[in-house]
């Protein structure tokens, strides 16, 4: 059998390796450095295990856990610049996910009291790692609006049948007018050069993925509320990507 080459000037029959830009080349290294940092902190955690009592145990669980939403952070990281491929969808119950993230909050910040007002039929279909970005980005926002002690109100209810409204509430320092308007903007923060101007911009884009809409009221020195409403889903219903 006689094999011939055949040139072509079609340059596309060639598979075309493209050099990543500066910021892609800084995000894929990034990612890789956490990794192993990640790595040796886990394999740390592991012989810490042996030597802590057991009321150190749930905490080391909770620092574990945090581990692991890092790793799915620079797991999605060192995917830039490449097409994305999100998780399956899910069946989420946000009760019980607000539940989780007050548990971790109450950890961090003793001083500040956490109320509950949560329907255990809260269900809605989704990508669970994005919505407890959500809870996380606003309960975390929630503690910086109060000083040592506070009060955040945490809810999920279904209502009117077909949608979940969550919301987190706090009686911090409450935002102007003029910022409300800007919330969701990116890039735009309150916080200076401790602030990226992210978060907000991130959880409005997530939660409109999920077909649903995100809106706050404040006032000033009386405290902040931001409303999510979600489609709800029946736990029972298949999910698709």
């Amino acid at each position: 059998m006689e094999l011939k080459l055949v040139a072509s000037n079609n340059t596309n029959l060639l598979p075309k390796t493209e050099a990543p830009t500066p910021v892609i080349d800084i995000a894929r290294g990034v990612s890789h450095d956490l990794c192993n940092v990640l790595c040796w902190m886990n394999g740390y955690l592991q012989e810490l295990r042996e030597y802590c009592g057991p009321e150190g145990l749930p905490l080391i669980k909770e620092i574990v856990q945090a581990s692991s939403e890092i790793e799915q952070l620079t797991k999605q990281l060192s995917q830039v610049g490449r097409p994305q491929l999100d998780d399956p969808k899910k069946s989420i119950n946000m009760g019980e996910l607000l539940l989780q993230q007050a548990e971790f909050v109450g950890n961090l910040y003793p001083d500040i009291t956490i109320n509950l007002n949560i329907d255990t039929v809260s269900t809605v279909v989704g990508h669970e790692d994005k919505m407890k970005r959500v809870m996380q980005n606003l309960l975390l926002n929630a503690c910086d609006a109060m000083q040592q002690n506070g009060t955040i109100e945490l809810g999920a209810k279904k209502i009117d049948g077909s949608t979940v409204h969550c919301w987190i509430s706090d009686d911090g320092y409450g935002m102007s007018k003029t910022i409300q308007d800007r919330a969701f903007d990116r890039y735009f923060t309150t916080k200076g050069n401790k602030g990226t101007g992210i978060g907000l911009a991130n959880v409005k884009q997530i939660v409109e993925e999920h077909d649903g809409n995100v809106s706050l009221t404040s006032v000033v020195d009386k405290g902040t509320t931001f409303d999510l409403y979600l489609p709800f889903k029946n736990a029972n219903v298949s999910c698709t990507a």
